[in-house]
């Protein structure tokens, strides 16, 4: 809770949506409770890597940006 409440405060302060993630973010860890608490071993992580595989095509744009930004500071910081 603790970090939900900072994570709201500080898109607050930088002037940022992070709702659609957050929400995102709560459905992947109850899909993890659920397939932990109720399913066995196989079909819990057959469940939550299917549940990861759609949260990776949903944040695909987001994963391909950030690979860009990281691959372009080490540029820059090898031509320094």
């Amino acid at each position: 809770f603790r970090s939900a409440l900072a994570e709201i405060l500080l898109s607050r302060i930088l002037k940022i949506s992070v709702s659609k993630d957050m929400i995102l973010e709560m459905i992947m860890v109850l899909i993890f409770l659920i397939a932990s608490w109720f399913l066995s071993f196989w079909s819990g992580l057959l469940l939550y890597l299917s549940a990861y595989s759609v949260y990776v095509i949903i944040k695909k744009k987001d994963i391909i940006y950030t690979l860009k930004y990281i691959e372009k500071m080490l540029r820059k910081e090898e031509g320094n």
